[in-house]
């Protein structure tokens, strides 16, 4: 490129972690990153602010020479820049699956899922649970089985599961993810809850700051609620000098969405949890039932978890401004930096279309043990009582399906 700036180390940071310590600030004044062999003045960022300090180096994208390997073009998003400007991208910025849970249809044996998940050795276990009455593990990956007839064996793979996966080789090479969850695909498995992370072991996320983050609502989210993961260990009888008390923290995070939605996102702090000496934050997006599935067809179909653009999506962190609108406020410095200036990215999900038959699953699966409580202490007049009680309360929709359905016996009845 002719007339480019010439490429210079910053005096102060190592060009390899430029990216992790530095914020740089285009000619229109929006935040970027900073990428190794940008030329300008780095900006420290506060230490646990996750906010650029004083006098930011004014840099034009014109004026910049960009190394020719380590690079993707991303289009489009928030702080990207204009005409596609490069982002870096870093190993396992596309994040990794910590969590993957399926249904098989019914009829397909126990034997056929064994040989699907890897084969080997399973342990029988005890018992069984959401009402299975069997079940088998091989490490942390485990099979339910002998449920309802309209039952068919559920797996599930917890997250050293799925790390479990790939160290036996069930998952090998660069597409192994792929080719796995292709093959299950093809025998027909519903899948009904998948966790993909990213991992930031360079001390981008404010894990300390979250909870303050989002009690003043610095963020704009698809998911309404929150909750603090904060937790710690009560005091002991004696008290040390680095825990006054003996009282410890032994968890520290946020989670936005409602427990068992389908769609859930935790920022923590994994390795207090985990135990680990080396600092390491968790972004952990967890999906279920048809989100669950619209990401696997995804990830199948184009190669890529496109997990930062999922993040964006659903919550973007902001920096405090003077509109009333948050979505206007600038986005956080360090969210951008962590998730690669990642343009969004939307999951088609194939709405729901409930039915009479979906209503009476519903009722067999979660009411049926109440009714029986109900017809053995009352008698079944009791349980007709509530029949004619809800009969009169039907909504508009309810007598629409029931329409259409007609009386009963009427979808078997000739034509």
């Amino acid at each position: 490129m002719t007339g480019a700036a010439r490429v210079t180390p910053s005096p102060t940071f190592p060009t390899t972690s430029v990216l992790a310590a530095t914020v740089l600030r285009d000619t229109r004044g929006r935040h970027h990153g900073a990428a190794p062999g940008f030329t300008g003045v780095p900006t420290p960022l506060l230490p646990g602010s996750g906010r650029p300090g004083l006098r930011p180096g004014l840099v034009s994208w014109r004026s910049v020479t960009l190394p020719a390997t380590g690079w993707r073009v991303r289009g489009g998003g928030d702080g990207a820049g204009e005409g596609g400007v490069r982002a870096p991208v870093k190993p396992g910025a596309e994040g990794l699956l910590d969590y993957l849970a399926g249904t098989f249809p019914v009829g397909v044996p126990v034997a056929v899922v064994q040989e699907l998940l890897g084969g080997g050795e399973w342990v029988v276990l005890p018992r069984g649970r959401w009402g299975y009455r069997r079940a088998l593990a091989r490490g942390r990956v485990t099979i339910y089985h002998d449920g309802q007839p309209d039952m068919g064996a559920h797996f599930v793979a917890s997250g050293k599961g799925c790390r479990e996966l790939e160290a036996t080789g069930v998952i090998d090479g660069p597409e192994g993810w792929r080719t796995f969850l292709a093959r299950l695909l093809r025998a027909e498995v519903s899948f009904t809850r998948t966790d993909a992370a990213i991992d930031d072991r360079e001390g981008l996320i404010p894990v300390e700051r979250l909870e303050e983050i989002a009690k003043e609502g610095s963020y704009v989210s698809r998911l309404r609620k929150w909750r603090s993961l904060t937790e710690g260990e009560s005091p002991g009888r004696r008290s040390s000098a680095d825990a006054p008390g003996g009282a410890r923290i032994t968890g520290r995070g946020v989670r936005w969405g409602v427990p068992g939605s389908d769609t859930q996102i935790k920022i923590y702090d994994h390795a207090l949890l985990a135990g680990e000496e080396a600092p390491c934050a968790r972004v952990e997006l967890q999906l279920r039932n048809e989100r669950a599935r619209s990401f696997v067809r995804r990830y199948v179909e184009t190669g890529t978890l496109a997990l930062a653009g999922l993040l964006r999506h659903y919550i973007e962190f902001k920096l405090p401004g003077s509109s009333p609108r948050r979505w206007r406020w600038e986005t956080a410095p360090w969210w951008l930096a962590l998730l690669q200036h990642a343009a969004k990215v939307q999951l088609a999900v194939q709405p729901v279309v409930r039915t009479i038959d979906t209503a009476a699953r519903w009722v067999k699966k979660q009411v049926a043990p109440s009714l029986a409580l109900i017809t053995h202490a009352l008698g079944l007049e009791a349980v007709l009582g509530l029949i004619a009680d809800g009969s009169q309360r039907l909504s508009p929709w309810q007598r629409s399906l029931l329409a259409a359905h007609g009386p009963p016996g009427a979808r078997d009845a000739p034509r």
